[in-house]
Order: C-alpha cells, then structure tokens, then sequence
C-alpha cells in the first residue's frame, strides 16, 4: 500500500492562522490542560464501546496527547498526530514512548487501513470548509473495513455516532 498524498494547498489563510495561534498559545494551553483533571468525553467512552478493545487508533490534532495517553494507558495502540510542534514537545515529555507525529491532518503521513478508529477532539472544526469533504474522505481511507472516526466539532448538549 502507498502512502498517501492528497494534495492540499498548505497556504490556505485560514489554516496558517490556526496554527499561528497555537503556536502562540501553546504554553497556556499545556497551563489550562495541565490544571484539569482529565475527563473522558460521553463520545469517547462510546466510541470505544465500538472498537476493539487492542484497536490501533489515530488521535488527530492530539495536542499535548492527553487523550492519546490516556487510551495507550487503557491498552490501546494509539498514534497522535498534530500540527503544533510545541504540543507534541510537551507530550513527549510527558510519555516519551507515546507515539506522536508531527503532521498535516490534510496529509497524514498513514498508508490506507492502517487503523481501527479515528480520535478528533476539536481539530477537523479548523479545516476550511472547501476541503473539509475531500479531507474526510481522505481519512475515512486510513480507517479499516468496521472501523469508526468520532469527531467533536463544537462545545454542546449532544453528540453521538454516526455510522455508515
């Protein structure tokens, strides 16, 4: 299997403004994050009541890794991916061995199939809405036969699975 390498046009305004910011506020992100106790999300205990219980998992736009450390500390394999090189410092110190990759969520450096579910707490929300469908497509690629992408997209009351 080939990697993939969708292009994407990585000047887009909007998304070097995203990542401006969180290079920006790195630091008081990992303060605020740090001061929290972690908790698990209602769509998260559920989207795992769907995998199975050794799934490979991406966490896209893991940040810091909390959630990601939190599943590999549950037995899951999980891979974080983000765009913020700060974020994934300050996880790696955190959990040297938790596997964190520095990357494009429009271009994630993953061949197809390679896992069982996709993680995305509060990242595709910063896609431009132009190339959030093809990028969606793109990674429901990188997800096995079976497997299930749970998003958050904004703060609510509600969230829930939807499957295919």
């Amino acid at each position: 299997m080939a990697l993939r390498s969708s292009p994407h046009d990585s000047t887009t305004q909007v998304v070097v403004q995203t990542i401006a910011a969180y290079k920006r506020s790195a630091a008081d992100c990992l303060a605020r994050w740090s001061k929290r106790r972690l908790r698990r999300p209602p769509l998260l205990t559920e989207w795992l009541s769907h995998l199975p219980v050794d799934a490979r998992l991406l966490d896209l736009g893991c940040g810091g890794g909390q959630d990601a450390g939190n599943l590999r500390q549950r037995g899951y394999r999980v891979v974080g991916l983000d765009r913020t090189n700060a974020l994934l410092s300050a996880g790696r110190r955190r959990d040297p061995s938790l596997p964190l990759v520095l990357a494009d969520l429009r271009q994630p450096p993953f061949q197809d199939m390679s896992f069982d579910g996709l993680w995305a707490a509060a990242s595709l929300m910063h896609l431009p809405k132009p190339v959030a469908r093809r990028v969606l497509i793109d990674l429901c690629c990188l997800v096995r036969p079976g497997g299930v992408l749970a998003a958050t997209m904004t703060y609510g009351v509600k969230s829930r699975l939807v499957q295919d």
